[in-house]
């Protein structure tokens, strides 16, 4: 091979995501982009590919992606499921809180985790109180005590629908949990309806 085949060889490999983004593009013409696939035998450069197809506003989704677990709809539900099965893991509880599955604002999680209510004497026996889901079943029970612009009824509603899950997390197969959770919060609607969030949507399922 001369020194300008093997530079123009060199040339392909570094454009190949770009290459191939460009065919994608040649071949939606005539078919769907849901009937290709790019197969690589490494995922080295699978950031290279994504940052490609993003460019040519190609939709895809990534089967066996780096970081599956890292992605931030997966941490949410797995963050769900610890304080379904133990509501007492307070950091869990507040992402679950202030993901989108249920949404609370900071101020509503900062008024959530305020001491001043449930302090009591240090010798005394620490209160369940004192947990962040103490705390939220008083704050449900109680919103007339919540201020307006907090919007007490979310307090309330998002309580009953931790607790309804979590009465049935020995009753359904855990599949089935999953899809009511992301029925009742509406979120695989909503991640459906979106194009952006289309990995998202397949890394749940």
């Amino acid at each position: 091979m001369s020194p300008s085949e093997a530079a123009a060889n060199d040339q392909s490999h570094l454009n190949e995501p770009e290459l191939v983004a460009l065919r994608i593009c040649e071949l939606a013409q005539s078919i769907n982009y849901g009937d290709i696939a790019i197969l690589l035998r490494t995922r080295t450069r699978l950031k290279e590919f994504e940052d490609a197809l993003r460019r040519h506003d190609i939709p895809f989704v990534v089967t066996g992606g780096i970081g599956f677990y890292q992605q931030q709809e997966i941490y949410d539900l797995v963050n769900l499921l610890r304080v379904l099965v133990d509501p007492r893991q307070d950091i869990a509880l507040a992402g679950v809180l202030r993901s989108p599955l249920l949404s609370f604002s900071d101020d509503q999680l900062l008024y959530l985790g305020r001491q001043s209510l449930f302090d009591e004497p240090a010798e005394e026996v620490k209160h369940p109180w004192h947990s962040l889901w103490g705390k939220f079943a008083h704050h449900a029970h109680a919103i007339e005590e919540i201020p307006d612009e907090l919007d007490p009824p979310k307090f309330y509603y998002a309580y009953q629908l931790l607790s309804s899950w979590r009465a049935q997390v020995d009753r359904i197969p855990i599949t089935h949990l999953l899809w009511r959770i992301l029925e009742d919060t509406g979120l695989y609607g909503i991640l459906a309806a979106s194009q952006r969030e289309l990995q998202s949507l397949m890394n749940i399922e």
